[in-house]
């Protein structure tokens, strides 16, 4: 349910009596046989015999139907560090699902003008009179028992230190501004 919820988020949830009670554009929980946790999706049609789910994040429709005696409960809220928001449901959750697809799809090609004027104006060093006035920092992060290197500038993690490459990709916006040969 990427970017909707993050793993992690605590959820409060009302169960439901009726099958009335849901709405297409509601966050539920259901479990399934075949799986070893429960799932978190959006409806997205409602049948007679349950509802058809996907995830925000998600391109595909989730196969079959959840049937009602499948489904623990609507997701009211969400809570995430010291913050709980609520969960749009049926209507405004839809659209926000929709809006969440669109800009999954359009992200690429609205970004690809700009990333490409960006990568041009780093590659021709006309920024590089800024370097210098740029303090990164590298910040040793151990994720599921690796080290990743971060490079913070201020309070922002502005690029990743690629094991496979051996290399530094730094976000598109911060490229120009940044002498990767002076990284340590």
């Amino acid at each position: 349910m990427y970017p909707t919820l993050k793993s992690g988020d605590g959820l409060i949830l009302e169960t439901f009596e009726q099958p009335s009670q849901l709405k297409v554009g509601d966050v539920i929980v259901y479990s399934r046989p075949d799986k070893l946790f429960d799932i978190v999706h959006r409806i997205i049609k409602i049948e007679k015999d349950g509802v058809i789910t996907r995830g925000d994040n998600n391109n595909k429709i989730d196969p079959g139907i959840v049937p009602y005696s499948m489904i623990i409960g609507i997701v009211l809220s969400a809570k995430r560090k010291n913050r709980t928001f609520k969960i749009q449901r049926g209507n405004h959750g839809l659209v926000i699902h929709k809006l969440m697809l669109l800009r999954k799809y359009t992200y690429p090609y609205l970004t690809f003008a700009p990333k490409t004027i960006i990568n041009t104006v780093s590659k021709a060093g006309i920024l590089k009179v800024f370097h210098k006035f740029i303090e990164t920092k590298i910040v040793y992060v151990n994720r599921n028992g690796e080290t990743e290197k971060l490079l913070y500038y201020k309070n922002k993690a502005i690029g990743r230190f690629q094991k496979d490459s051996n290399s530094w990709k730094i976000n598109y916006l911060y490229k120009p501004f940044i002498d990767k040969s002076k990284i340590k």
